[in-house]
């Protein structure tokens, strides 16, 4: 079953910027008396206020509210608009801004006027397609401070020229506000691999698609045989709570002679809860809407093997296993599917392997908002780093049941396991 990778962000978030100016004076209090805020959040905390110019006056009930928002997982946040008059590469203009609950918001460059002043920019596309006539993108990315994990994405989808919010994109020197809607990201592992995030090549039998050739081509290639049909999972139940364990066949490292080197493939990919909605999915809210405003960073993923944890019955275990009976999975690669940046790909050496055993493992892939660059805020904002990965804070150590935990680890078990005692410990 999949999970959300958080707990609290709610699907509707509004993000609106206010043109139009504000006069503390019109008060009847002196400007310098009164404590300011550009950024207001709904009481219900599906909405957000950014102002561009002055501010508003901070009410009892905003100090309260932050307060309250502060125990929700979402609390960082990152918008970023782009426009090019021509729709060609080169000579973007960007406005980005980026900001922790709690604190000051503001954005500036945001272009409005376009070739045609007197309609505006349409923001409808969350990236720029050069050569489509598109000349303007924004999208809204949602988060976790502590460690950047991106939990949801955001397009606008209603404007407010000053007589309220309709549907609608285009942004004018008229537009009062805009509003983003938002979807949450979804993964995790699962019992069913037609429902899991994680999948594997384990069943795969050409020991040339697991050696990373396939008959008559060179060069890597055994992600194709990563399936539904050749992800073998399993169960085990750790503490009276039973866990999918993803199967790493060893044996295939010991009757591999024509083929010593073996590599099992695997993928994990990142969707949105619109994904899988039954009947008719909003396409606009799918991962693939959303794919090129997701732009990858220069360094690569990486991934790390550990002992695995778990949490059963509210507390924390750690497997302890002899040590001619533990064995560590050794990942030789952490890459992104060029194609699809939400897909994250391994490949596990068991090469040699005879021993039997479990392991886990947790991963991260950093990525920017639509772009890198910093554009034309004053002052420049610089880019946000975000991490695409299973789970946040400390969660991703912990393992994931398959069954909407928190957990973002993934379990594997190398070789034969049928005979293994697991010994799970407690700390006191």
């Amino acid at each position: 079953m999949k999970k959300l990778i958080f707990a609290g962000l709610v699907i509707l978030l509004a993000f609106a910027l206010v043109t139009c100016g504000f006069t503390p004076n019109a008060l009847g209090v002196d400007k310098e008396e009164i404590e300011y805020t550009n950024v207001v959040y709904s009481a219900d905390g599906r909405s957000l206020t950014l102002y561009l110019d002055e501010g508003v006056p901070v009410t009892a009930a905003a100090r309260a509210l932050d307060r309250e928002m502060a125990m929700l997982a979402h609390n960082l946040f990152e918008v970023v608009f782009m426009y090019d008059a021509d729709g060609t590469a080169g000579g973007e203009k960007i406005a980005r801004t980026s900001w922790v609950r709690g604190d000051a918001a503001g954005i500036s460059g945001v272009e409005r006027v376009g070739t045609t002043p007197a309609v505006g920019v349409n923001y409808a596309a969350t990236s720029l397609t050069y050569g489509s006539g598109q000349t303007a993108a924004a999208v809204l990315f949602v988060g976790r401070r502590s460690d950047n994990t991106l939990l949801g994405m955001g397009r606008v989808f209603e404007t407010n020229d000053g007589t309220g919010f309709v549907p609608g994109t285009i942004v004018s020197t008229t537009t009062r506000a805009v509003k983003f809607q938002i979807v949450a990201l979804s993964a995790g592992a699962s019992f069913d691999p037609a429902e899991s995030s994680f999948k594997t090549a384990n069943g795969e039998t050409n020991n040339a698609f697991l050696s990373g050739q396939v008959p008559g081509t060179t060069g890597p290639s055994q992600y194709i045989s990563v399936t539904d049909a050749n992800t073998e999972i399993g169960t085990v139940n750790l503490s009276g709570t039973n866990f999918p364990v993803f199967t790493l066949d060893t044996t295939r490292a010991m009757n591999n002679a024509p083929t010593p080197i073996i590599h099992i493939a695997a993928e994990y990919e990142f969707l949105t809860t619109e994904d899988f909605v039954s009947g008719s999915p909003d396409p606009a809210y799918r991962m693939s809407a959303f794919l090129d405003s997701i732009i990858p960073h220069a360094t690569a993923p990486s991934s790390e093997v550990s002992s695995p944890q778990f949490y059963s019955e509210g507390k924390l275990y750690f497997i302890d296993m002899p040590n001619e009976q533990f064995s560590i999975a050794r990942i030789v690669t952490t890459e992104r599917d060029t194609a699809r940046v939400n897909v994250v790909r391994f490949k596990f050496d068991i090469t040699g392997m005879t021993t039997s055993g479990y392991a886990s493992f947790m991963f991260r892939s950093p990525v920017y908002a639509m772009t890198a660059d910093p554009g034309a805020s004053v002052p420049p904002t610089p880019a946000l780093v975000w991490y695409l990965r299973p789970a946040y804070g400390s969660n991703i150590y912990d393992l994931d049941n398959g069954l909407r935990n928190y957990g973002g680890s993934i379990l594997l078990g190398l070789g034969n396991l049928d005979y293994l005692q697991i010994v799970a410990t407690s700390p006191k």
